[in-house]
């Protein structure tokens, strides 16, 4: 069976990305390269579940697969005959991340002036997913993430306002595909340079003084993120290094899909830091191994 081994990132903002790896009706999901969250997918559990996926378990190097109590679902012997070919998968690619990404789809805010990207709302690998209809054209996170953000120059509410307003009472957002050297077409043919998308996936560069500086902080407090993005120079990839290494909780759980590190006895002591804090027995708040779970 082929094994197809890609990533997609998690909107919005950007927290990071989706590794996953597929084998026939199965997959794995991994937010953290260690823990890998195992779905089935099949005509039939949609029609005796009403769910796209069921999620059967997890699965990490050091215990192996972990089967979860799933109830109310059909039987899935049928199924489970994917799940060592997908072990034997895991076992081989795991430590191979991060994947190329696939979602080359991306949904953009427009600044109203230059009506050039200020801010992505969202990226698809499927070019049917791009009803710009199916999205409300407003830069907002999650409250749980605007909550953890703070700067000397205002809250997440006062981030989300000063994009929004660039934006226009309009609010006009827009899909582009990316090509591999960041060039974008959209669905008009009308072809965008790389550079006019910001490549931190928020605009900074026109705002002044303490609004830039509100959303360079931004930048610093996501920055163990997004060292997961590819394409950074290396003045934005030391830059976000050295605010990253001051966040080690958050690194240890995402540096495994880092491309590449330049500082590394940086990373290192920040791994040794998150040893010494302890990490917490559930840092993102989604795994839980007992319980049926749709992945949307």
């Amino acid at each position: 069976m082929p094994v197809h081994c890609y990533s997609r990132r998690l909107m919005t903002p950007f927290q990071g990305t989706f590794q996953t790896i597929a084998v026939n009706n199965a997959e794995a999901e991994s937010t953290d390269g260690n823990e890998w969250v195992i779905y089935l997918t099949h005509e039939s559990i949609v029609s005796h579940t009403g769910l796209a996926e069921v999620r059967y378990g997890t699965w990490t190097q050091a215990t192996g697969l972990m089967q979860a109590k799933i109830h109310g679902v059909a039987d899935l012997s049928t199924h489970e005959q994917c799940l060592p070919e997908l072990i034997k998968a895991l076992e081989t690619h795991a430590s191979q991340t991060p994947f190329p990404l696939i979602d080359h789809y991306e949904f953009w805010l427009l600044d109203e002036a230059t009506q050039h990207p200020l801010a992505l709302l969202d990226t698809t690998n499927i070019e049917a997913d791009t009803n710009p209809q199916h999205f409300a054209g407003e830069w907002r996170p999650s409250q749980s993430v605007a909550n953890s953000f703070q700067s000397e120059y205002g809250d997440f509410e006062d981030l989300m306002a000063l994009v929004n307003k660039a934006a226009g009472k309009a609010h006009r957002a827009i899909w582009y595909k990316r090509d591999s050297a960041g060039n974008g077409i959209n669905a008009d043919n009308h072809e965008l340079a790389a550079d006019k998308f910001p490549s931190l996936l928020v605009q900074k560069d026109y705002f002044e003084n303490n609004n830039q500086r509100l959303i360079q902080d931004y930048f610093y407090w996501d920055a163990p993120a997004l060292l997961q993005l590819h394409h950074l120079t290396t003045r934005q990839r030391q830059e976000l290094e050295s605010y990253a290494w001051q966040q080690p909780l958050k690194v240890e759980h995402l540096h495994h899909f880092y491309p590449e590190s330049l500082d590394k006895n940086g990373l290192e002591v920040a791994l040794v830091k998150a040893k010494l804090i302890g990490k917490s027995e559930n840092p993102d708040g989604w795994h839980e191994p007992f319980l049926p779970y749709v992945n949307e």
